[in-house]
């Protein structure tokens, strides 16, 4: 039943955001601009033009040195504020009805949006449990100040920062969010492990793991995606499982026992 719910719910999901991708080409300067021009004090379509430049502009910085080591593609991260423009495109029109499920559910309880970066899921949740507690985790780099910003007047968000030599959480939560992230790190069964050990019993999982890999897409995490599939298999149990033979596979949902 539960299954069923979650597909159901996925579905309302695409078709919102495709027909709000239509609505888009009758409307206003996006919402999205405003806020990111509120934050850097420019016009909304300057910040358009400015997302234009600055998506070649990231990709000459990714190949300007070798990014073999973690602290070379860490610093990728902190070296632009692209991907402020980048995750705000690319969630401008996504809404989180699945995802909103655990939080229905439960009255009260506490969410990390991990890998987070500008709060996405954050954002749009915490209109609709402001009685929930909030932890986005990232590296120190542009899109988590922005979150800082972003999130100035919720007293019930706060914020972990990632480092090469540690993770970063230290408390339990009910829910745990880790979308468009996995592929990206160098160590994805460490991270894996580290979420797990801070669900609660009975908590959410919800993670994808694209297999594209090139460029950010750590070839270092693709050898890795077997093994993290496995493991969260194993260690939680699944209603959505990522398929290790189906690269482009959505995202999963483990929960884990209680």
């Amino acid at each position: 039943m539960l299954k069923l719910v979650i597909y159901l719910l996925r579905l309302l999901n695409l078709t919102y955001y495709h027909f709000s991708l239509i609505l888009e080409k009758f409307g206003k300067p996006p919402l999205w601009a405003q806020e990111v021009g509120r934050y850097f004090k420019l016009s909304p379509q300057k910040i358009l033009n400015l997302y234009h430049q600055k998506r070649p502009q990231a990709a000459k910085l990714w190949h300007k040195t070798k990014r073999n080591t973690q602290k070379k593609i860490f610093s990728f991260y902190q070296e632009t504020d692209y991907f402020i423009f980048r995750q705000h495109y690319f969630h401008r029109h996504k809404v989180y009805l699945d995802m909103a499920l655990p939080l229905l559910i439960k009255t009260k309880g506490s969410l990390c949006e991990y890998g987070g970066g500008i709060g996405p899921m954050t954002n749009w949740l915490i209109k609709l449990f402001p009685h929930w507690r909030y932890t986005i985790a990232d590296l120190d780099c542009p899109v988590l100040k922005f979150a800082k910003w972003r999130f100035k007047n919720n007293q019930q968000v706060s914020f972990k920062t990632v480092t090469s030599k540690k993770l970063p959480l230290t408390e339990n939560y009910d829910v745990i969010l880790c979308k468009h992230v996995i592929e990206h790190v160098p160590n994805p069964l460490k991270v894996v492990k580290h979420l797990i050990s801070y669900l609660k019993p009975g908590g959410w999982l919800f993670i994808d793991f694209v297999y594209d890999p090139g460029e950010e897409n750590l070839q270092s995490a693709a050898k890795q995606r077997n093994s993290v599939l496995n493991y969260l298999k194993a260690s939680l149990t699944p209603i959505f499982t990522l398929d290790p033979k189906n690269p482009a596979d959505g995202y999963g949902l483990y929960i884990k026992s209680k």
